[in-house]
């Protein structure tokens, strides 16, 4: 019978400073997988904060151009940003959050302009709602700028269901400041659109300029609720008939001509295409 030896044991098959490198690169490896998404958003953070963002010079809240969002630097990390909001919508819905409540005037205007398409992913919550409305705030000292994207924002995201009531919607609120001499008159518009969705007739709604949109909005959004399923703030009580117009209101106009707001149906592009102009 014939008895079969194991080898003998003649040392380690690798040199020990050979795994000691082995184990370096792997936990190099894990480290930097476990960086590279924090790294990524302190870059884009970095793009959006200095990116020289400014509000469009229109004046009247009443017209498409009024609000839109230009750069001037960091063109590609603002992108790369927008961008997030339709490959890692819960990224994008991180770094607006951040750059609305506590960024430089370029990154809120950015978040602001991102809130839209951050809604097509259904990211966007009450709270968020609420941070672009602190955006209005004249008490918050808030950038014309802010005040302004804020203001557009605001309307489209917001939808009226009472659509026979339009006309109620339309009055400017007593709490509203006389306009500037040079800035145009304190005025609301509404507009018949199919709501997001479900396809229902509703209103859209625009006012002339942050001060009657925020006078507006303490007025109305108690009979109103943030809608998760819908991504808007549907109201649909209608208008309080106790609500004061201001003196200088003036009659009540529809919309005219295209509109910018998404639900308009006018197409609008998808984040990886957006292009903030420049």
């Amino acid at each position: 019978m014939s008895i079969h030896k194991h080898p003998e044991h003649t040392g380690p098959l690798l040199p020990k400073m050979l795994w000691a490198a082995f184990a370096v690169v792997v936990v190099g490896g894990l480290l930097l997988g476990l960086t590279r998404q924090s790294r990524m958003v302190s870059s884009l953070n970095d793009a959006i904060n200095s990116c020289q963002a400014e509000a469009a010079a229109e004046k009247d809240g009443l017209r498409d151009t009024y609000g839109i969002v230009t750069i001037v630097s960091n063109e590609s990390g603002v992108t790369r940003f927008l961008s997030l909001c339709d490959t890692n919508p819960p990224l994008a819905k991180q770094i607006f959050r951040e750059s609305i409540t506590s960024g430089s005037k370029s990154a809120r205007l950015i978040a602001l302009y991102s809130a839209w398409y951050l809604a097509e992913q259904n990211q966007l919550e009450e709270q968020d709602l609420k941070a672009i409305v602190a955006c209005i705030d004249p008490n918050k000292g808030n950038d014309e700028a802010v005040r302004k994207a804020a203001q557009r924002t605001l309307s489209d995201l917001t939808v009226l269901t009472n659509v026979a009531d339009a006309s109620q919607y339309e009055v400017v609120p007593s709490c509203t400041k006389e306009p500037a001499a040079e800035a145009p008159p304190n005025k609301i518009q509404t507009r018949q659109e199919k709501q997001r969705r479900t396809g229902q007739p509703g209103l859209a709604i625009r006012w002339s300029n942050a001060e009657v949109a925020y006078c507006w909005w303490q007025a109305f959004s108690p009979k109103g609720a943030w809608d998760n399923s819908l991504q808007r703030f549907v109201i649909s009580a209608a208008a309080p008939a106790s609500v004061p117009a201001a003196p200088d209101a003036g009659a009540a106009t529809q919309v005219k001509g295209k509109s910018a707001n998404p639900e308009s149906g006018v197409p609008n592009p998808t984040p990886s295409q957006a292009k903030i102009q420049k």
